[in-house]
């Protein structure tokens, strides 16, 4: 993409911190709650991590994070070739935010189950995800 974005919408695994810093090296600056209309979160088939996709009626709560150009690169690394980032518009503070999001792209990886940052922590699943996720530590 020509523009990095600076700003992402993170709806799954980059909501927990252990993750931000695994992939960062660092947490991220600034967050806020926000909303992105129009999508499903679902969780990937055979994965503990999720995936959205646009959905009419539908939509995903998660974090905007802010000032990531610099981070963009390991980012991108991070979510792997399955996922698109794209341009999508969030509702944050009461206002419409432009922003970049990570989109699952094929369909056969979609499935039916939804997917909980809560159950994703209690069950374990974070553990297993980071035991099995090296680490870039920032874009090097």
């Amino acid at each position: 993409m020509s523009n990095p974005p600076t700003d992402l919408f993170v709806y799954g695994t980059l909501m927990e911190p252990r993750v931000v810093e695994r992939v960062l090296g660092r947490p991220f600056a600034r967050t806020a709650p926000a909303v992105l209309e129009g999508y499903r979160r679902f969780r990937v088939a055979g994965q503990a991590f999720p995936g959205i996709a646009p959905a009419a009626g539908c939509s995903v709560s998660g974090l905007l994070a802010q000032d990531l150009a610099e981070h963009i690169g390991a980012l991108d690394l991070f979510e792997g070739p399955s996922y698109e980032r794209r341009r999508v518009n969030v509702v944050c503070d009461q206002e419409t935010h432009s922003c970049f999001a990570y989109v699952l792209g094929p369909p056969h990886l979609f499935t039916d189950a939804a997917w909980d940052l809560a159950d994703f922590l209690a069950n374990g699943d974070l553990e297993r995800f980071l035991g099995d996720y090296p680490g870039f530590g920032g874009d090097g």
